[in-house]
């Protein structure tokens, strides 16, 4: 599944003042990456994962 949700992504980013700019998200739902058409549900998790880096 896609792990970019555009809607939820754009109501944390302006609730964020500018601080996420430059921050890729990934977001996921109960612990599963969903589609973006996913609706949240009272009850639902909702975890923000930013980026990682490997080396």
């Amino acid at each position: 599944m896609d792990p970019h949700h555009p809607k939820l992504e754009k109501i944390i980013r302006s609730k964020a003042n500018g601080q996420l700019d430059d921050i890729s998200l990934r977001i996921a739902i109960n612990q599963h990456y969903e589609s973006e058409d996913t609706e949240l549900k009272n009850g639902d998790e909702v975890a923000f994962i930013p980026p990682g880096q490997g080396g």
